[in-house]
């Protein structure tokens, strides 16, 4: 066992470890010796936890702390790291509020913990400690007004590219549906030139062979056909539009909300070739679901230019799965989104949220199109989302939503 320390030994190296302490009278410091404890921690050790009560004032006699925060977020952000001879965990102390932060050893670590009555003490008797808490204060006060400032014009910024996200979807999906309505209008044409060129025929009037017939109908079941596949693109189009235009709560099928959106996306897809395949496992009369189908729409749509833009970086065509479930008890709806492409680094799955994150700026991305599309589901649906993915085996997007969605006004 080892053996008792004095109050004077432990005085005399609170005085030589930290710089804080060196001016204070030594009957205080004997108290502060008297009241405290020496604390020897691992590496990764957890000294206390945001949300915890604050009750000891830390002196680091060797060793690293790392202090780090969530906030309101799902995102984990460093705010310091401590070294031997600082001193932290006073704020608690002085405004009786839980910790702000939490504190973990980065490596072995040995402290010395002083009780709140002793810190308050401490504080008191000593000017130049008062003088150096109150920086402290200060700098808190300042750091956290400089973090909601942040805070803020990362929304401002987010919201503002949100809504060119949706300009810029609308604009490829009228550019992809101009397209692709000029192939069955083209077939159209050349078959009403067709019956034009047999009714026309020299002599009055024609005589219709049997031929002649069989290319009439052929050409009027070309012109059926392919008007009606323009119509139908039009139609989908017209939908999936005025539904960003309004951007209302509504009750709508799921699936064809998807299903649509998928088609739309399909026409400047094709490009890269993706094969994307929709899985409807939510059985017969489960797809009603009450939201914002213009939100979702852009969802799917961003979640697909994504798999597009990093999924299959070689050219190869690559397979796409949305698949569409409920959950057992029936108040929510799962929507996943696969690819089999080259995935995520898992260095990098911890930031996929992170606004202006990104691995692919030199292919036009902004590190905002996820972070917009958990802001959309997480804010604006109500809905969780995770993301899963392995090197060289693609990657899942897992979204839940409610179904029936909290209209805005509630929120």
């Amino acid at each position: 066992m080892s053996t008792p320390r004095s109050e004077q030994d432990i005085a005399a190296e609170l005085q030589q470890c930290i710089p804080v302490l060196r001016e204070i009278p030594t009957n205080i410091l004997g108290e502060v010796a008297r009241g405290g404890k020496h604390q020897a921690t691992p590496s990764g050790t957890v000294l206390f936890r945001e949300g915890d009560s604050g009750d000891h004032w830390y002196c680091i006699l060797a060793g690293d702390i790392r202090v780090h925060a969530k906030g309101n977020t799902e995102i984990d952000r460093e705010i310091t790291v401590f070294h031997a001879g600082d001193t932290f965990g006073e704020l608690a102390l002085l405004d009786g509020n839980p910790r702000s932060a939490t504190a973990t050893c980065i490596s072995p670590c040995r402290l010395f913990l002083v009780p709140q009555e002793v810190f308050l003490l401490l504080l008191g008797s000593s000017p130049a400690m008062l003088t150096v808490m109150l920086r402290r204060l200060v700098t808190k006060i300042r750091y956290d007004t400089e973090q909601i400032l942040e805070t803020e014009l990362e929304k401002e910024h987010i919201r503002a590219e949100q809504e060119a996200a949706r300009r810029r979807a609308m604009s490829q999906l009228v550019a992809g549906v101009a397209h692709e309505i000029n192939t069955p209008l083209g077939i159209a044409n050349q078959a009403a030139s067709l019956i034009g060129e047999i009714l026309h025929a020299p002599g009055a009037p024609p005589v219709l062979d049997k031929s002649a017939i069989e290319d009439l109908r052929d050409a009027s079941q070309l012109i059926l056909t392919n008007i009606e596949r323009a119509s139908r693109l039009i139609t989908t189009f017209k939908s999936l539009s005025v539904a960003q235009a309004r951007d209302v709560r509504e009750k709508v099928s799921l699936r064809k909300l998807v299903e649509d959106t998928v088609e739309l996306f399909s026409l400047k897809g094709r490009s890269k070739q993706l094969q994307i395949a929709l899985e409807d496992r939510l059985g017969a009369g489960m797809s009603d679901w009450v939201g914002y189908p213009a939100i979702l729409s852009q969802i799917v749509l961003n979640l697909l230019t994504n798999v597009e833009r990093y999924a299959y970086p070689s050219g190869k065509p690559g397979p796409v799965e949305i698949i569409l479930n409920g959950s057992s008890d029936g108040d929510t709806f799962s929507v996943i989104v696969r690819d089999y492409g080259q995935g995520i680094d898992p260095n990098h799955l911890s930031q996929i949220f992170e606004p202006f994150f990104t691995t692919g700026r030199h292919q036009g991305g902004t590190g905002l199109g996820l972070s917009i599309v958990k802001n959309l589901v997480t804010e604006s649906l109500g809905g969780g989302i995770t993301i899963d993915s392995q090197p060289g085996e693609g990657t899942t997007v897992r979204m839940t939503l409610p179904r029936c969605v909290a209209s805005h006004a509630e929120v």
